[in-house]
Parts: structure tokens; C-alpha cells; sequence
């Protein structure tokens, strides 16, 4: 073969030749290079002159070229001593680059790498063809390789199928046919049907292979592989290209066989499915048994349900055509029962496990101080129970009546072991106050919760207001002791004093008092003397105690529940300590003069002014104003009328100078009576600015430091932006 076309040979070393080229071409090669070696030494020699230096390592290197060359000579001798043992002739060819020939032997390696994953169908017709070709290429395809090789390929057929998701319904049948085809070579006289149950419990084998390790990765492949065989068995029942293809390759199957096998291959469709599902569920029970929280159980459905969500529409389509009508979804039904019961478990634990954190957190939130109140209530009560019911949505509870009822009674007991707790706590001055707020907080949460879940929490809410009241009024009576206060200021006057003594120490305006917040200083106002200084202190108190809860939160519907709160809880006790005390004096001094009446009706109509200021639907304050009526009959009973004729009008007038210099001061308990308006100012007769006369646009310039007022400040003025 010496007259063939020449070649171009590409190699580095000795063992890239002898592992790419036949012998023939290596002893062509070591021919041309011995002749070409000592065409180059005699040009070398030719070359020596100025050159000579360079000449000589280019002999050296040549030299070494021609050793290694030697040495590849050498071992072309060995092997042609090593051929010449054998008998029969050998023939060195070029292995033409044109030539489509190869004379390798054929092995199992070589096939994988011909027939790749789109042609098993065509590798499955092909090996009949080389069972009985005689070329010796097939030599090595002996009985063994055909026993081994289809039980490999059917295998391979079954993981194609389960694993690639998107094959067309043609070729999900073409991988089925192949599979039938490999399947015949170990049980050649199988039925076709025999063959499809067999396929199926391949099937099973494979995807029950997958459910170890029991994780959620694991969960959702096994999940989909179950889809795709069922897509496949659906490819095989109504494909009809393909169809044609499978009966083709496969004489013995007759047309009508699909139809007539549809009843067959759906029993044992749901028979397999029935094992699977089996076995699936074991691998969810192994799945979900660690999981110890309602958040970690709820993320673990959520991935399941998106990839049941992914496949939905095909799933119950597939099921509908298999088995020739609606039909339940078993893997529904799985999920549902499985993840169901272990809900139960979680949500009561849960619940369980969150009635005795917030029992503690509730405990705890009497030692924080009130400025940091809000952060720790938010932290501790309130994010942990809307979280909680984050995560129940997740777990889709409410498509189960029986978790229905669950999370309704645990919520409420939730709520109620949070108002246990609250009961348990010491009822000192600081803890009222706190408690108050907390309350305030969950009952928001549980009217949130109630409303967004349906969950009937009224008694619940009702329990939790009364008890938001009870604390509040607390605080503020145990703050400010009302009765000692205005017992003690008039029980240091001298009721028995005659007119003129009266007038005289009435008709002036005075300093008084009110005493310093911490860090600022001493605050005073002029009032009338014909008012008791001790009622404007108590007023006064009472918005600082606002002002106190303002350092809690800064949550305008918290303020105004808590204000409308102490007005009521304050104007009731002052009302009912004025009743008092004013019939025992009329009972003890029936000979008080005038003046000393008229102080008493001053004050009732500066409160009788103070209480009309609330909102009307306030509880309590209709009554209060009832009782302050009654009193000042009374009083006008005893007052001369020649006295009350000439005191009427100026008491009017002072009574209005007075409570527009202490605007500012109570201006928390006038809110509700004197709205802002784009009015000139009126004009104080105090150092008090009258801030509720003030017009607006000069309110960004006015010293307002009281936080409180700012608040319902900016609310007023909202309303009557919003009119």
C-alpha cells in the first residue's frame, strides 16, 4: 500500500506516533528522517564560518533529534520481529483521511459514544443487526455482551425517561419502544404487555432508589420522576406518530393493541402508582419527623407546593385520559393527610411552646424602662404571634376544618394566658402604666388577627379592653391622690371670715405655683383668687402625666384611648371629692359668707367648663356634669342674691380671662372644645400664651415642647386641612 496519497503526520514524541499512526506509516517516517538528517549535516558542514558557534548547537540539537529518532527505529524493529511470529500477512496502510472505513474493533465503549442519548431507539434496531453481522469489527459482540449490554440500555431507556422533563410525547414513546426492544433480547417470548408491567416495576426500582437520603431535595425530584412516568404511560396510551414507529419495530404488536390493552394498562397503572405513593409517603413521614416548628414545617410545604403547583394542569390531565375520567388526585391526597397530621402536632406545640414565652415576656416587661417600652413590646409579644400566624398561612390551615378548630382555640388560648400574665404582675405605679401599653398592643394584634383570620376573638378583645382601663385608671389615681389634695387646700381656708375679708382676698390675682419637671425650672401662673390654685395643680398634673405617656409611644390612637381615659377617671374623682366636700361644708359652715360661696361656685363652673370640654359619648362625663349641676344649686341656694347679682358678671368674666391664660397649661384637656381656626390672636391676661387661640401659620414658631401637645396639635390641625 506504498502508492497511497500522502499525508501530513502532527506528533511531539515517540509514543504520540506509535499510538496514532499504523506501523507502516512510523516506518515511512523514520525513513524520510534518517535521509533528511544527513541532508541537513552536510549542509551544516558547508554553513561553518562566522556561523560556527551557532552551527554547533544546531548540530547538538539535530544529534538528539536523530538519537531519538534511532530510538524510534529501534522499536519499530521490535515490533516488526513481534509480527513476524505470526503466520498471517499484515498489510501497513496510510489510513487515508478520505477513506469513511474503520477497522477498530467494535466495543460497548465505542457504541455509548456513537449512539448518544437520542438514539437509543436507533441503537436498539442496530444491535440486531450486529447479533448477526459478520464482520470482524463485531467480533467482541459475543452472547455475553448481548445478555449484559440490552439489560444496560433498558435501564438507561427507564433514567431518560424519569429524568428528562421536557421530552415531546414522540419521544417519551420512542424511549418506550427502544426499552421493549432491549427488554426482548433476555425474554424474547414476553408478551408486549408483560414487558409494559415490567417496565413499571423498572421504574418503581429507579425512583425508590432516590428516596434515601429523606430530604426535602430528595422529595421533590421523587415527586417529579412520578410525574414523568405518568407522563410517559400517557405518551405510550396516545402518541400516534410514534405509535406507528413502536408497531413497526415490532411485528408481533398489532395495531389494535393500545386500545385493546387500556383497561390493563390503567389497573396496573394505579396498582404501581399505589406502590409508589407507599413508599412515598414513608419518605414525606422521614421528611417532615425532624421538624420541630410551624415555620420550618410551613417552609418544607411551601417547596412542595410549588413544584405540585408546576406540574398541576399535566398531572390531572394525565390522570383524566389514564384513567378514562375525574378521578382523585392520590398525590393531593398524600400531601394533604400527611402534612395535615403532622400540622395538628406543630400548631398545639407551637402554641403551647409561645403560652409560656410570652407568659415570661410579659413578666419581664415590668423591669423596661417606659422609654423603651414600645421596641420591647413590638419584639417580645407582638412580632412573635403575627409571625406566627404568617407561617399558618403558609400551612394553608384554613382549608382544613379541623385545623380551623385547632388554631382557634390555641389563639385563644394564647391571648388568654397573655392576659394571665399581665393579672400576675406586681400592680405598682411603673407596671400599671407598662401594663397598660402591652395591653393596648395585643389587643391590636388580636382585633388584627381576628379580622384577617375570621377568628371570633370579641370576648377576648372585651376582656382585654376592661382590663386596658382598669390599668390605666390605676395609674393615674394612684399617681394623683385628688382627695387629699382639695380636702386638704380647704380645710387651711377660714370659711368663717365676714364679707369684707372675703372680698378682699378674692378680687386680686395671684402666683402660683406649679411646681418643676425634671431638669427645668420652676413653672408659675397667675390665677384669680376667687379660684382654688390646688384644682388648677390637679389639672395641670394630670396632662404631664400625659405628656408621661407620650415617652412610650408615640401612636396617636394609644394617646387619645389613654387621655379620654384619665379625664374620665380624674373628673369622676374630682367630682365625686367636690360632692363630698362641698355638702359637708354647706352642713358644717351654714353661715359662710358670700365670698366664700362664690369661691366654691367658681371652682364648680371652672370644672363644669373643664368637663364640658370632653367628648360627649365619654362615659362618665355626662354624670359627672349631672353631680357638678346639683352642686352649684346647692350653692346658689346659700348665696345671697344681692351678692350673686353683683358677683355674676364678673365671675363670667374672670372665669373666661382664666381659662384662656391657662390655655396652654390644660390645653390636652380643652383639645376636644377649641378647635383651630385662621383667627387673630386674643389677647392673655397672663405671662401663659394662649396656644389654642394661636393662628396656625404661627404655630411652627411657637415653643411647644410638650410632645403630647405637639401630637394632637398636628392632629387638629389634619382635620382641618382635610375639612
Amino acid at each position: 500500500m506504498e502508492g497511497g496519497s500522502t499525508i501530513e503526520l502532527q506528533f511531539r514524541t515517540g509514543e504520540d506516533l506509535f499510538k496514532n499512526y499504523s506501523i507502516g506509516i512510523i516506518r515511512q517516517v523514520v525513513d524520510k528522517s534518517e535521509n533528511r538528517i544527513a541532508e541537513k549535516r552536510e549542509g551544516l558542514r558547508q554553513l561553518v564560518g562566522d556561523k560556527y558557534l551557532d552551527m554547533l548547537k544546531v548540530c547538538d540539537r539535530i544529534s538528539n533529534m536523530s538519537a531519538a529518532f534511532d530510538t524510534v527505529r529501534n522499536s519499530v524493529t521490535d515490533v516488526l520481529q513481534l509480527c513476524a511470529a505470526f503466520k498471517e500477512d499484515y498489510v501497513y496502510s496510510n489510513e487515508d483521511a478520505t477513506s469513511g472505513e474503520s477497522h477498530a474493533i467494535i466495543t460497548q465503549e465505542m457504541l455509548w459514544e456513537e449512539y448518544d442519548n437520542a438514539d437509543m431507539l436507533k441503537l436498539a434496531k442496530d444491535l440486531a443487526l450486529f447479533q448477526h453481522c459478520q464482520d470482524s469489527r463485531y467480533a467482541s459482540l459475543n452472547e455475553e455482551f448481548f445478555v449484559e449490554f440490552p439489560a444496560i440500555a433498558s435501564s438507561k431507556c427507564i433514567t431518560l425517561l424519569l429524568q428528562t422533563n421536557d421530552l415531546s410525547s414522540e419521544k417519551r414513546m420512542e424511549l418506550f419502544t427502544a426499552y421493549v426492544l432491549f427488554s426482548l433480547y433476555s425474554q424474547p417470548d414476553a408478551p408486549i404487555f408483560s414487558l409494559f408491567q415490567h417496565f413499571l416495576t423498572s421504574a418503581s426500582e429507579c425512583i425508590l432508589s432516590h428516596t434515601t437520603p429523606a430530604d426535602l431535595p430528595s422529595l421533590c425530584s421523587v415527586v417529579a420522576e412520578v410525574h414523568t412516568l405518568i407522563q410517559s404511560v400517557l405518551a405510550v396510551m396516545t402518541a400516534e406518530d410514534a405509535y406507528t414507529t413502536f408497531t413497526a419495530c415490532l411485528p408481533q404488536v398489532e395495531p389494535s393493541w393500545r386500545e385493546a390493552q387500556r383497561p390493563a394498562i390503567a389497573k396496573a397503572l394505579q396498582e404501581w402508582l399505589g406502590g409508589v405513593l407507599g413508599a412515598l409517603r414513608t419518605m414525606v413521614d422521614g421528611v417532615i419527623a425532624p421538624l420541630r416548628t410551624v415555620e420550618q414545617l410551613a417552609g418544607v410545604k411551601r417547596r412542595v407546593r410549588e413544584v405540585l403547583t408546576a406540574m398541576q394542569a399535566q398531572w390531572a390531565a394525565s390522570l383524566r385520559v389514564i384513567f378514562a375520567g375525574e378521578t382523585t388526585d392520590p398525590l393531593a391526597a398524600l400531601f394533604d393527610e400527611t402534612f395535615g397530621a403532622k400540622s395538628q402536632e406543630l400548631i398545639r406545640a407551637c402554641f403551647e411552646a409561645m403560652c409560656e414565652q410570652m407568659r415570661a415576656s410579659v413578666t419581664r416587661l415590668s423591669d423596661v424602662s417606659l422609654v423603651y417600652l414600645n421596641e420591647e413590646v413590638a419584639k417580645r409579644v407582638v412580632s412573635p404571634i403575627t409571625q406566627l400566624f404568617v407561617d399558618l398561612s403558609d400551612l394553608e390551615y384554613t382549608q382544613s376544618p379541623a385545623l380551623i378548630a385547632i388554631v382557634a382555640a390555641e389563639t385563644k388560648n394564647v391571648f388568654a394566658a397573655v392576659l394571665q400574665g399581665f393579672q400576675e404582675a406586681a400592680e405598682d405605679e411603673e407596671n400599671d402604666l407598662a401594663t397598660a401599653f402591652v395591653l393596648f398592643s395585643v389587643r391590636d394584634a388580636a382585633r388584627h388577627i381576628a379580622q384577617s383570620y375570621h377568628i371570633d376573638l370579641q370576648k377576648i378583645v372585651e376582656e382585654y379592653t376592661a382590663c386596658f382601663r382598669r390599668a390605666v385608671q390605676a395609674w393615674v389615681l394612684g399617681t394623683l391622690d385628688y382627695e387629699k389634695t382639695i380636702r386638704g387646700y380647704f380645710g387651711s381656708l377660714q370659711w368663717d371670715m365676714r364679707d369684707a375679708e372675703w372680698y378682699e382676698a378674692v378680687s386680686t390675682w395671684k402666683e402660683f405655683s406649679l411646681g418643676a419637671m425634671e431638669g427645668e425650672e420652676e413653672e408659675k401662673v397667675l390665677v384669680p383668687a376667687a379660684c382654688s390654685p390646688c384644682l388648677v395643680g390637679l389639672l395641670t398634673e394630670l396632662c404631664r402625666l400625659i405628656d408621661r405617656v407620650a415617652l412610650i409611644s408615640r401612636d396617636t390612637a394609644f394617646l387619645r384611648e389613654v387621655r379620654a381615659l384619665f379625664l374620665q377617671a380624674s373628673y369622676h374623682r374630682i367630682a365625686t371629692v367636690y360632692d363630698a366636700m362641698v355638702r359637708e361644708l354647706l352642713r358644717e359652715h351654714p353661715s359662710i359668707a358670700s365670698p366664700g360661696l362664690l369661691l366654691l361656685l367658681f371652682d364648680l363652673l371652672f370644672f363644669e367648663k373643664v368637663l364640658a370640654a370632653c367628648e360627649p359619648d365619654e362615659s362618665g362625663i355626662a354624670e359627672d356634669l349631672r353631680v357638678v349641676a346639683a352642686l352649684k344649686e346647692a350653692v346658689l341656694e346659700e348665696i345671697d342674691p344681692v351678692d350673686w347679682t353683683l358677683a355674676e358678671s364678673y365671675m363670667q368674666l374672670v372665669l373666661e380671662e382664666f381659662v384662656s391664660s391657662i390655655a396652654l397649661l390644660i390645653s390636652l384637656l380643652l383639645a376636644d372644645a377649641y378647635k383651630l381656626k385662621n383667627a387673630s390672636a386674643s389677647k392673655s391676661l397672663s405671662k401663659n400664651a394662649n396656644v389654642i387661640f394661636t393662628p396656625i401659620e404661627k404655630l411652627p414658631s411657637y415653643p411647644i415642647s410638650s410632645p403630647s401637645i405637639q401630637l394632637l396639635l398636628q392632629s387638629r390641625m389634619k382635620e382641618k386641612d382635610s375639612a
